[in-house]
């Protein structure tokens, strides 16, 4: 929160606007409800300090097209690894 005051951002009436008043928001982009139970507690916490953060979940065929046009604010993803 505090790096976010020093950009310019602070909070007012429980949200965290600009010197413009635009709120903070963005969205996560998640491939179906799997990351879900990863992706909600991040978002209550951010919403404890006033951003606006929703998460929208997509087939894997949308996921990679967004992906491969980086198309997204945020996303969760896993990276497999294996002796």
């Amino acid at each position: 929160l505090t790096l976010l005051q020093q950009a310019g951002w602070r909070v007012q009436d429980r949200r965290l606007v600009n010197a413009q008043g635009s709120r903070f928001e963005f969205e996560i982009l998640i491939q179906g409800p799997t990351f879900e139970r990863i992706a909600l507690p991040y978002v209550q916490a951010l919403e404890r300090i006033g951003m606006s953060v929703r998460v929208r979940s997509v087939d894997p065929a949308q996921y990679q097209t967004r992906i491969d046009a980086f198309d997204y604010d945020m996303t969760v993803d896993s990276l497999g690894q294996s002796l």
